[in-house]
């Protein structure tokens, strides 16, 4: 690890980074199905374009995190860029829906920048820090997905490759400025082992990040149809609720997660996190006043931010020099596996079941994921998780 003091100054451009990343990413989302649509596709063909971008994800995320720790931070990042551009260029010029499919693929395989991110921050920062300047990246990628879809929307008044095009131009944009990174000295101590064996090092730990994903993506799966049928809500109202648990998710990383970290501890924080989590899903498992709702989802947004960035300082900080990119890549391909299983149970369960079963799921979730970080902190107590 790199042993240094926090300065915002050599965060930034990575705040910079993160938040056009995610700018590009959030502009798809709300012109995606009915892109698809032009192409004679229907929710179906929509959910097998999310499903491809997600597992694509799953499978890159450990691998660049492991180039990244082998051949550094800047050329993996460029290398990933390169093909997010390519995959939005397919995406948005090709006629036939099946090369719809090839371009979120190439984009999904090349897009796993966010371990790679992380890993710039901590070879940047000292342990002391990381919380901190790891909570930036996590605001960085709230800002992105409340500007992202809101440029998607407006831009989608001019057809639907424009915004598609736009996304691709700013992974360029965002090429050339990563050419001005200053990345720390080469990486000396790689470690080559096995992916399979840094996962079972510490397997209640990833599954623990896996579990409250799916909690979270069933989350966004199923919240429109819940509103519409709970409370009349309509796509407006829904959007606007998403853009404030993204801002709310930013202030709580900024302003209150590095401060709790510091006063109260890592693992201490983690857990308020996720009991939180539980929490705001019990409220909205039963028919509740819509003053309620809207409170469970700031709770949620509390909760998942004193989870999401002291998880990731956690697995950055008891990674040995060398491997931290890999380790980080495997906490995103856990978020990859919610985003491919996560919506297949909540749209079944939500359909075929009740409306609020998929909520008091994903408190089980929650609960399970509290009952794996406590045996990852009493594992750690012991010894050094992975390396």
């Amino acid at each position: 690890m790199a042993g240094q003091s926090f300065n915002f100054r050599d965060i930034l451009p990575l705040f910079i980074t993160a938040m056009i990343d995610f700018i590009g990413f959030g502009i798809i989302i709300p012109i995606g199905p009915y892109y698809v649509e032009t192409f004679h596709g229907n929710a179906f063909d929509f959910s097998i374009l999310l499903v491809v971008y997600s597992a694509a994800q799953f499978i890159a995320s450990p691998y660049l995190g492991r180039l990244s720790d082998r051949f550094g931070r800047k050329r993996v990042l460029s290398i990933g860029l390169s093909g997010e551009i390519v995959g939005y260029i397919i995406f948005g010029l090709l006629p036939l829906l099946l090369l719809l499919y090839l371009g979120r693929l190439i984009t999904g395989a090349t897009s796993g920048n966010l371990p790679v991110l992380y890993s710039f921050v901590s070879d940047k920062t000292d342990t002391g820090n990381r919380t901190k300047a790891i909570g930036l990246i996590g605001a960085a990628m709230g800002v992105g997905f409340v500007i992202g879809p809101a440029i998607g929307g407006l831009l989608s008044v001019f057809g639907y490759r424009i915004p598609i095009l736009f996304a691709g131009i700013l992974s360029l944009v965002n090429l050339i400025l990563v050419q001005r990174l200053r990345e720390e000295k080469k990486i000396a101590k790689y470690q080559k082992r096995s992916l399979i064996k840094a996962f079972n090092a510490s397997p209640y730990l990833f599954l623990s990040i896996t579990t409250i994903a799916i909690g979270f993506v069933m989350l966004q799966t199923v919240l429109a149809f819940y509103g519409q049928a709970i409370y009349n809500w309509t796509a407006l109202i829904v959007g606007i609720l998403l853009a404030v648990v993204g801002v709310e998710q930013a202030i709580f990383q900024i302003a209150l997660v590095p401060k709790l970290v510091l006063k109260i501890g890592l693992f201490e924080t983690i857990v308020i996190g996720i009991l939180s989590f539980i929490i705001s899903f019990l409220l909205l498992s039963f028919r509740i006043p819509e003053i309620f709702a809207i409170i469970s989802l700031s709770l949620f947004a509390f909760g998942y931010s004193l989870f999401q960035t002291p998880i990731i300082s956690f697995v950055s900080q008891i990674s040995f020099e060398g491997s931290i990119g890999a380790n980080l890549g495997i906490t995103q391909s856990a978020q990859s596996m919610a985003s491919i299983i996560g919506p297949l149970i909540a749209g079944y369960l939500f359909y075929s079941i009740s409306k609020f079963i998929p909520f008091q799921i994903s408190a089980i979730m929650g609960i399970l994921s509290l009952i794996l970080i406590e045996i990852t902190i009493h594992r750690y107590t012991k010894k050094t998780v992975f390396g």
